[in-house]
């Protein structure tokens, strides 16, 4: 199944000529492939938070050497590289 991750990132939301041209883009290919798998990531809406000392830390270290502490700093990391991936 193909799949499409949509990021917006305009403050203005749906009123933003981005969010509007976005939209009709996913409309089309939605149109061309019904079977396209959609994953939305609004970075206006829920913005990812900086990265701490704690991230900084464990994506740094070996990850065959990482604290069982460290694995949740990367969590949110590691589920948006899946997105992209």
């Amino acid at each position: 199944m193909p799949s499409l991750l949509h990021v917006a990132a305009s403050p203005h939301g749906a009123d933003s000529r981005s969010a509007r041209a976005g939209a009709a883009l996913v409309a089309h290919l939605r149109g061309q492939r019904a079977d396209l798998a959609l994953r939305l990531r609004d970075l206006a809406r829920d913005p990812p938070p900086h990265p701490d000392a704690a991230f900084a830390a464990a994506s740094l270290a070996d990850a065959a050497q990482r604290s069982a502490e460290q694995h949740p700093a990367l969590a949110l990391s590691e589920a948006l590289i899946a997105e992209l991936e």
